[in-house]
């Protein structure tokens, strides 16, 4: 090759060489722990994009600080450590950058106030010396947890820890961080030597039935689930996490027992008591970025637990691989900001707390004798950051790399574009899309949570069903924001099944249970298994209402005596054993009797419970008060049902058949007559009283369990006990029953079903709810039943809080009722079809209401005796007519003559007159040349009447009588 051709060759290669070099860009990694990783991360991302030539930049997270630090390797990569652990070397500077805490948490429902701990308690607890949230050390701090039932079994501590992660041999030896912090803090808090000494590990943890050992992914998580649990977390992670377990509150330095959530309210104390830690001011003492300890600072409103995080960097970066492509610049530059303000608005949303806080809460009030608190509490801050930038600037760079120029948001810097710079003005697209789409996941999860449609199920009695549906349709009505619930009648046993679930390891089938009798003392302890009880707290039962059993038939009302079939509970024995088997034995036609029952049914355990204690000489089964009786199956006249509905259609397919089911179900169907039953009376001379359930008082069997002591103390006690049957009262009904909602006290594991069930809980003890189950023919619960309800069982329910709580509308509340998440009283928001539904029923009972008492009377009798009384007054009526006839005749006659006589004299008087004007113009006609005058003496012959004349007229124009014509009138009339 030619000389000159090689020159160009070698320029070229050079050329290219530096060329690829110069497009090179600087490299930077962070290595650091899993609680700094949201913020280790955001910061690398934010730093590529607001650099002005390409560098590259990474976080990689690290197990625990120890691993972070021996991962730490700045003479061979360019790279920093974002710890809460001191480097321990002089040649690297420990910039403060932000401060986290460790929280504690437990789960233990039956205390209700924030659980108080020392840390020499929980050092002796983590390793296993104390192991019982009994002991007097533990009751002594907080007095509630001598409430606690059980024994110790029951009462033990679960700690509950996170696994320790595998290494690279694939052993499981690796302390996650929270541990590690954990045991530095109790190791250095704790001062009694008898506690915490070279024996001390705190590396207990509890044996759990589910999980043999208490080492798992999710300590948060499974605490929830697990009662008389105890956990740590850090106390970002636990509250995302939405724990229902609570925190515990620790005792500082100053005596008082402090959560981190509280002291996180006011984190100027804290802020504050880390700057005090270093020294001032800070022109005497240059800051040399030494680590101080922060365990248990001695100030007011600090958390015990609380943590520095740092930004371990080389002192000196001048030299490879730090000089290579000014990367130590690069630190440096990423150094001031990660303190600067808009470096500090970096932290929020990463479980990090800044540092430096201007306008951190209870700033103002620790400067109270200054001009301007707030001002004061900026100017201790700015003068804090300024101590650490100082103490940055003194990394040694080199003359190969001059500083990056940064240039913060919102201000302009005039960069010279020749040099290297930072600017947050320079924001990468990817960036900034990210952060655009981050803020639109957050508020779809939020609509998603606001609209999202919430479907709850239930399973259970067949009696109740009707019941269970209207609370449901009015439950769901009330609610300004949709949910669904349904229900299915598969009988109290079937419900009693799929809630306590023993063929799905005690994992219910169904958000809840509905039964008509409560749980067996065996069934009930069966789920008091430690398991089971820490995964899903302990079994309750919730009464909804009162109702009443009844016994029907279906015999047409006109063959019985008044309408009315009277029994005793003998005679219904008799029949439910097949001893009776003819209606004959009861004065009726010789018909035979068909008897219905049901198995698997609340129903059938309730009546025969009832039957054998009231008339035990005539009950031949074996069994008796079960949900199956067998021995019904081998009576030849027994007929078997499914459900309620299926007995009822069945019974009203069967004449001169008799059946047993709810009363507000068999009163509401057609062609069912309800037996008349004999009561108890307190005065056994008494003659016997026989009622109807509708006539009878349901309530009285409560108040009368309630005055006899048999309601259980806890309400998470059994109810097997409880018996309304029989109670005394000359009106009470014999046959009352409770039905149970049954549930677990732990609804953490049903999510966002947990607060709705909660809410359907309480919305369902509401007085105005209470009082609509009438429509069902069911009593409202005693009004000291509801408030033993409301004060003593609903708070123990857990739910996670991280979804929304229901809040009930009982009275008209503007604004706040418009929210989500609420639910109104029925007379607020309803139903049309519901309100309707409700109203046509109240119709109904007033119709049914007359038609009893029309039962009573004796209709054709009462019509006889009105169409009797009817035809007596009719002819009363006929007679006084009559006479009122005969005496308007006798007026009419007596007006008809003098009528006749009245007429008789004006035609007189007409005559006599006229006769008298003849006689007097007789002789002047014959004067009358012209004949033409009339007899009135109007004259016509020349057609014009004559002048009148006024001779001899007296003053007012009448002409006195002569003599002779005066004596021509009659003196009187004939």
């Amino acid at each position: 090759m030619p000389g000159r051709a090689r020159q160009a060759v070698l320029f070229l290669v050079v050329y290219l060489s530096f060329g690829a070099r110069a497009e090179q860009p600087a490299e930077l990694s962070i290595v650091g722990n899993a609680a700094a990783s949201a913020f280790g991360g955001k910061l690398m991302s934010a730093v590529q994009g607001m650099a002005s030539s390409p560098v590259s930049t990474s976080y990689k997270e690290a197990p625990n600080d120890i691993k972070a630090h021996e991962e730490l390797n700045p003479d061979a990569f360019p790279q920093a450590a974002l710890t809460s652990k001191e480097a321990e070397d002089p040649d690297f500077l420990d910039i403060p950058l932000a401060y986290t805490t460790l929280s504690i948490y437990a789960n233990v429902p039956a205390i209700k106030s924030t659980i108080n701990m020392t840390t020499c308690l929980l050092a002796r607890i983590f390793d296993g010396q104390l192991t019982n949230w009994k002991h007097p050390d533990i009751e002594k701090l907080n007095p509630e947890a001598t409430n606690l039932l059980g024994d110790k079994t029951v009462t033990e501590i679960l700690v509950v820890r996170p696994k320790k992660l595998v290494d690279s041999n694939g052993d499981p030896t690796i302390e996650p961080a929270d541990t590690m912090l954990l045991k530095e803090f109790l190791r250095a808090s704790c001062t009694d030597n008898d506690i915490v000494n070279s024996e001390w590990k705190g590396d207990y943890v509890s044996e759990l039935v589910s999980n043999p050992v208490a080492l798992v992914d999710d300590p948060l998580g499974v605490s929830k689930m697990t009662t008389m649990s105890l956990t740590y977390s850090s106390t970002a992670k636990g509250t995302a996490s939405g724990s229902t377990v609570r925190e515990v509150a620790i005792q500082n330095s100053k005596g008082t027992f402090i959560t981190a959530t509280k002291a996180l309210q006011k984190p100027a104390n804290t802020i504050k008591a880390i700057r005090d830690l270093y020294p001032a001011p800070f022109g005497s003492d240059p800051f040399s970025g030494k680590k101080y300890h922060t365990w248990d600072m001695e100030a007011d409103g600090v958390y015990p637990i609380t943590m520095i995080h740092y930004m371990h960097a080389p002192k000196d970066v001048s030299n490879p691989p730090w000089s290579t492509h000014k990367a130590g610049a690069l630190l440096e530059a990423v150094c001031k900001f990660a303190v600067s303000e808009s470096g500090q608005d970096f932290l929020d949303g990463t479980g990090l707390n800044p540092l430096y806080d201007t306008d951190a809460d209870g700033g103002d009030a620790l400067f109270p004798d200054a001009d301007d608190p707030s001002a004061a509490w900026a100017d201790m801050i700015e003068t804090f950051r300024g101590a650490v930038e100082q103490a940055v600037d003194g990394m040694t760079l080199g003359q190969s790399q001059d500083p990056y120029q940064l240039e913060y948001k919102g201000t302009y810097a005039a960069l010279d574009p020749t040099k290297e710079s930072l600017s947050e003005n320079r924001e990468a697209w990817a960036v900034s899309q990210f952060e655009q789409l981050d803020k639109r996941v957050a508020e779809l999860e939020h609509q998603m949570v606001l609209h999202q449609n919430i479907v709850l199920q239930g399973s259970g009695s067949s009696a109740s069903a009707p019941l269970l549906w209207h609370l449901m349709r009015s439950f769901m009505a009330s609610s300004s924001t949709p949910v669904w619930m349904y229900y299915r009648a598969i009988g109290s046993a079937g419900g009693q099944r799929e809630s306590t679930a023993r063929n799905n390891n005690f994992e219910s089938w169904n958000d809840f249970g509905v039964s008509d009798m409560p749980l067996s003392a065996k069934d009930w302890n069966r789920i008091l298994q430690d398991s089971i009880v820490a995964r899903r707290g302990k079994p309750l039962q919730v009464p909804i209402g009162l109702a009443a059993m009844s016994f029907f038939v279906t015999i047409p009302e006109d063959i019985l005596p008044e309408g009315k079939l009277k029994m005793t509970p003998c005679d219904l024995t008799k029949i439910f054993t097949g001893k009776t088997k003819s209606w004959s034995e009861f004065g009726l036609p010789a018909e035979d009797v068909t008897f219905f029952y049901r198995v698997e049914s609340g129903t059938t355990a309730l009546i025969t419970s009832y039957l054998s204690e009231t008339c035990p000489e005539e009950w031949s089964y074996n069994e008796k008060g079960k949900m199956t009786i067998p021995g019904f199956e081998s009576v030849e006249n027994a007929r078997l049902s499914d459900t309620t509905m299926d007995l009822v259609n069945k019974m009203t397919a069967t004449p001169w058949s008799i059946g047993y089911m709810d009363a507000g179900v068999g009163q509401s169907t057609r062609g069912l007559v309800e037996v008349s039953l004999r009561v108890s009376q307190a005065n056994p001379d008494a003659d016997a009283k026989f009622l109807t359930a509708r006539e009878a008082n349901i309530a009285g069997a409560a108040s009368q369990v309630l005055q006899s002591g048999q309601w259980p103390d806890d309400p998470r006690g059994t109810f097997a006990e409880l018996n309304l049957l029989n109670q005394p009262g000359d009106n009470t009904w014999p046959i009352v029953h409770m039905p149970f909602i049954l549930i677990h006290e732990n609804l953490v594991q049903l999510g966002a079903k947990g607060p709705l069930l909660v809410a359907f809980i309480k919305y369902m003890l509401e007085p105005e709810v209470q009082l609509s189950l009438r429509a069902e023919r069911v009593e409202p619960l005693p009004a000291d039943v509801m408030n033993y309800l409301k004060t003593r069982l609903v708070p123990l329910f857990m739910t996670d809080p991280k979804f929304p709580q229901w809040v009930y509308e009982g009275d008209r509340l503007e604004y706040e009722g418009s929210k989500p998440f609420r639910l109104s009283a029925p007379d607020i928001n309803s139903d049309y079809n519901v309100m309707s539904l409700q109203q046509a029923k109240a119709d109904l009972a007033f119709v049914l209401a007359i038609a009893k008492d029309t039962k009573s009377l004796n209709i054709r009798q009462l019509v006889n005796d009105t169409a009797s009384e009817f035809k007596d007054n009719l002819a009363s009526e006929k007679k006084a007519l009559e006479d009122q006839i005969k005496e308007y005749e006798s007026l009419a006659i007596a007006g008809l003559i003098f009528g006749i006589i009245g007429a008789v004299i004006a035609l007189l008087t007409v005559a006599r007159s006229v006769a008298r004007g003849l006689d007097s113009a007789k002789a002047k006609t014959m004067r009358n040349s012209s004949g033409t005058d009339n007899m009135f003496g109007m004259g016509s012959g020349s057609g014009l009447k004559r002048k009148p004349t006024t001779e001899g007229l007296d003053d007012a124009g009448i002409k006195p009588l002569t003599a002779d014509e005066s004596g021509s009138l009659p003196h009187s009339l004939p």
